[in-house]
């Protein structure tokens, strides 16, 4: 299997065939659309995601490395980008709060990263009642509503 290598140079080439592409033709109806770029042929390919690109660059039988921007942006994916859940950790103990029946509920999180915290068995309910739901979560599970 070949090596194969990705410069500096390729990605500044892109970001040159990228600007030229720009100055010629309006993409603002592009915004957020996924443009894969070939620093070597000054090619462009558009869709939804790099993996359309993909699929319209192989379509045309072409099968060279492409630089990955999203329209109206200067970068394809960011990492980092905004936490899934947010919490705060109390005398060593990360807890985050869930809305159960409306209210408020602090809940132990169990990070698996030491032996002191472990997966409740049973969730206390704050101001709820619980339903038997058979199918829901398994069976002899319940939810609360």
């Amino acid at each position: 299997m070949p090596l194969i290598s990705w410069s500096e140079a390729d990605t500044a080439r892109a970001l040159e065939v990228w600007a030229e592409y720009r100055q010629r033709h309006e993409v603002a109806g592009l915004a957020g659309q996924t443009v894969g770029i070939d620093p070597a042929g000054g090619r462009l390919w558009f869709g939804e995601s790099a993996t359309d690109v993909v699929k319209a660059r192989d379509a045309e039988g072409v099968d060279v490395l492409l630089y990955y921007l999203r329209v109206g942006r200067d970068y394809y994916l960011r990492k980092g980008g905004a936490p899934l859940i947010t919490g705060e950790i109390e005398d060593g103990v990360p807890i985050i709060t869930l809305e159960v029946a409306d209210r408020p509920l602090p809940m132990i999180v169990d990070t698996g990263f030491n032996g002191d915290l472990r997966i409740a068995k049973t969730l206390p309910v704050a101001g709820g009642r619980t339903a038997d739901r058979p199918g829901l979560d398994g069976p002899g599970r319940r939810a609360v509503h």
